[in-house]
């Protein structure tokens, strides 16, 4: 999967993520956008021939999309943990670039959550909508639970290393910015949390 298409998913889930109780995602073209159209909202749904259906496909699409991102960097860092010792200093700045696709796929996928909630609030009369989004919830909430195994297991592993490389991978994964924030969503989104 190249860089623009990894993009144009993570473009997506930025945008699903950034929506507000009773805003509808358009998905007719890509990049997807809000309609924020009130009251001519129904007639501009019709006049591009989207329904409720079409639309949360075309949303559990972009979520898959970042389930198969996020499924490739954790199949490539299963490989990497069998490599790591005695490898190149390319593989290492594969496995870097590798790491933080992870970590960036928690982030999108962290917000993108965010945005379902609100949809869940806008369609809580449809229950078929409702059942399919609240789906893809427990998809995202198992998916994050991977990545987040496997970003534990790299920073244990880098710990157990001796050497500049495994102190060079634990600053990047204990990077306060980044590392405080997507913590604080990851908590964010225990079953607990999660309302319907």
């Amino acid at each position: 999967m190249g860089e623009e298409t990894v993009d144009e998913i993570f473009h997506a889930l930025k945008v699903i993520g950034s929506l507000r109780e009773n805003e509808r995602v358009r998905t007719e073209s890509v990049p997807f956008s809000i309609d924020r159209t009130g009251n001519f909202q129904f007639l501009m749904r019709w006049w591009y021939n989207e329904t409720r259906m079409k639309n949360i496909q075309a949303v559990a699409k972009v979520f898959n999309d970042a389930f198969s991102v996020a499924d490739m960097a954790l199949a490539k860092e299963e490989s990497y943990r069998n490599i790591y010792c005695g490898s190149s200093r390319s593989s290492h700045i594969e496995q870097l670039e590798n790491w933080q696709l992870l970590k960036r796929s928690k982030r999108e996928l962290n917000q993108g959550h965010v945005g379902l909630k609100s949809l869940l609030v806008t369609y809580k009369e449809d229950t078929k909508i409702v059942a399919r989004i609240e789906l893809l919830i427990e998809k995202i909430i198992e998916k994050l639970e991977q990545i987040d195994e496997s970003l534990s297991y790299i920073k244990n592993f880098s710990n157990s290393l001796n050497g500049k490389n495994s102190t060079n991978i634990v600053n990047f994964l204990n990077d306060k910015n980044s590392a405080k924030d997507e913590n604080n969503q990851f908590q964010n989104l225990d079953n607990n949390s999660i309302n319907f």
